[in-house]
């Protein structure tokens, strides 16, 4: 985000909730993104998975986001003070989706990343009796003009998806 509102970067997609703090920056709602716990049919069954409140996931193997990242801000501000173990780290999306099927763990994830895996029984919602775990997903520009013909058209493209 610094590197946008300083005028080095185009365009950025983020997650709203937490750059809303620039003033010369505007904000585009993109999507609604929920985030998901997920596992894999072998690993609820080696496991005997049963999960019926946060702190039960503590008794399995947690792949969750790094510290760093949105992912991880979100799902803080979903445990609401709770803590949580993870047994695996990492900042991408798709590799905590990939340990996940291959059996490893359970995985917290973007749900429009795991849909497909869901719903061809890949891997499997884990229902935890919580509040809506979402966050907004957004283009971020400078409110000066677009700098390049290709930005432009690349941002009145996603606004045009996003509808």
């Amino acid at each position: 985000m610094k590197s946008l509102s300083i005028g080095k970067t185009d365009i950025v997609i983020l997650d709203m909730e937490h750059y809303t703090k620039y003033k010369n920056v505007i904000f585009n709602e993109i999507i609604d993104n929920e985030y998901i716990f997920v596992m894999s049919k072998e690993y609820e069954i080696e496991n005997n998975v049963s999960i019926k409140e946060i702190s039960d996931l503590n008794n399995y193997s947690l792949i969750l986001p790094k510290e760093s990242t949105s992912a991880k801000k979100v799902l803080d501000k979903y445990l609401g003070g709770q803590q949580i173990n993870s047994h695996y780290e990492m900042i991408s999306e798709k590799m905590r989706k990939d340990l996940a099927v291959e059996g490893l763990g359970i995985a917290y994830v973007m749900k429009s990343l795991v849909q497909e895996e869901i719903n061809n029984g890949e891997l499997i919602e884990i229902k935890i009796n919580r509040v809506n775990n979402e966050s907004k997903v957004g283009l971020a520009i400078l409110k000066d003009e677009i700098s390049s013909f290709a930005t432009k058209k690349l941002v009145e493209y996603i606004e045009k998806l996003s509808k």
